[in-house]
């Protein structure tokens, strides 16, 4: 019966950062529009307010950019790494 050893810390410690930040790098977009969907004040219906999260994620692509979807996020990708 053969006896497997465990990976070494680097390939622990890199495989964790890699997951943990793929994790980020997907799941942050969709973090801002549900936070700036539940601060919408009021129920008005205008250019300003959010119907949905696919509304919320046009308006800020179209007026704000692309970009700033990300804002925001070198914090939690630092300490993703020693997170994980």
């Amino acid at each position: 019966m053969a006896t497997e050893k465990p990976l070494p810390f680097v390939y622990q410690f890199a495989a964790g950062a890699v997951a943990g930040v793929s994790e980020i790098l997907v799941m942050y977009p969709l973090d801002v529009v549900k936070t700036r969907v539940q601060l919408q004040t009021g129920k008005g219906v205008g250019e300003d307010s959010y119907n949905g999260m696919v509304d919320c994620f046009r308006k800020i692509i179209r007026n704000e950019g692309f970009s700033r979807l990300y804002r925001g996020i070198s914090a939690p990708i630092l300490m993703e790494a020693p997170k994980r």
